[in-house]
């Protein structure tokens, strides 16, 4: 009995002491506006500090538009008091649904919007990712989504109207007719909810947040 206590002692004493011996957990940042989440977070504590203008702090977003960065606003009510919130105060909602906002949000605004009654969670809108099949692979849709079988059976898909969200690809106007259908309509994003329904700007614009496009009567 004498050991146990004599070592239990010793413990206590060496994590007091902070023994180099003793365990340490990993280090946890807490975060000033938990609503945010850490990257939103973090941007709002760059420009508090100094160590970053409001402008500098939003082009470190994702998606960004002056000192204002793209999000999606998670709510648990109080939809038309957030909305009348942002057009107060410098914020530009785009997309309002049934429980979410996106919209653009100033970098300085975020704090105070995070504490808004019925805000759950603020997160940064994520653009989408191009595709990592390497570009000579041709046709690889057909395999990866099973449609050869059926093709063999006699179904073509022709009468079915087809519709696709991308983030967009070069020189899809050269396919027409060949590997995609001869009549495409499409909409390209170029900020959010901002589409142009022209398919030569999805290829020249720099900057494409995603692109949907609409087959007519598929027939391959």
């Amino acid at each position: 009995m004498a050991l146990l206590v004599s070592l239990a002692a010793a413990m206590t004493t060496a994590a007091i002491s902070g023994d180099e011996h003793s365990p340490t957990g990993p280090q946890r940042t807490e975060l000033t506006y938990s609503t945010l989440g850490s990257r939103l977070d973090q941007l709002v504590a760059q420009v508090q500090v100094g160590q970053a203008s409001p402008q500098e702090a939003a082009e470190d977003s994702l998606i960004h538009q002056d000192e204002s960065v793209a999000v999606t606003i998670h709510l648990s009510g109080h939809l038309p008091n957030l909305v009348q919130f942002l057009d107060d105060n410098g914020g530009d909602p785009r997309n309002v649904g049934r429980d979410y906002i996106e919209g653009y949000v100033p970098v300085t605004l975020l704090g105070q919007l995070s504490e808004q009654p019925g805000v759950l969670r603020v997160r940064e809108i994520v653009p989408p990712l191009a595709s990592q099949i390497p570009q000579q692979i041709i046709g690889h849709g057909p395999p990866v989504h099973g449609s050869v079988a059926w093709n063999d059976e006699g179904y073509s898909g022709q009468g079915v109207k087809v519709g696709v969200i991308d983030a967009g690809f070069d020189g899809f106007r050269d396919l027409m007719g060949t590997e995609l259908p001869a009549t495409v309509r499409a909409r390209c994003y170029t900020g959010i909810a901002l589409a142009v329904p022209l398919l030569e700007v999805c290829e020249t614009v720099s900057y494409v947040i995603g692109v949907f496009t609409r087959f007519g009567d598929h027939g391959t």
